[in-house]
């Protein structure tokens, strides 16, 4: 005692090796590893079934890109060898199948099919031939 209060004077020695002593206890035991390696694994469980999902969304993804693809294709072939054949295409249709056909499909790595005909037919007169 001293001034009439109790002094507690700590030990600590004691405390750090209680803690420690404590801390190897533990993580020394082998409870605490078999629950922290299931945990893992059934984490790893779960990333795999994450992996999996992702995997599955991406390869639909690409399939529907494709699908999408092969449908612009097609329309830009067919829009383009119809005004080819008939010889003449107006101004707005050359600008629609530019903006909503044309862009996307090459933004997506589209071929040079497309571009050759797309070409041609920016090649072509904007009004129909004069009937004689």
């Amino acid at each position: 005692m001293k001034n009439g209060k109790v002094v507690i004077k700590m030990n600590w020695n004691f405390a750090i090796t209680g803690v420690i002593t404590l801390l190897v206890g533990i993580f020394g035991s082998t409870g605490v590893w078999t629950y922290l390696i299931a945990r893992r694994e059934k984490n790893s469980e779960v990333y795999k079934k994450i992996d999996d999902i992702d995997n599955r969304v991406e390869k639909y993804i690409e399939n529907m890109k494709s699908m999408v693809m092969g449908q612009t294709y097609v329309n830009i072939v067919r829009t383009c060898e119809y005004w080819i054949n008939r010889g003449w295409v107006e101004s707005d249709d050359i600008r629609d199948l530019e903006h909503y056909l044309y862009d996307p499909y090459i933004a997506w790595g589209g071929n040079g099919t497309a571009e050759r005909l797309f070409k041609q037919v920016c090649q072509l007169p904007n009004t129909p031939p004069k009937e004689d």
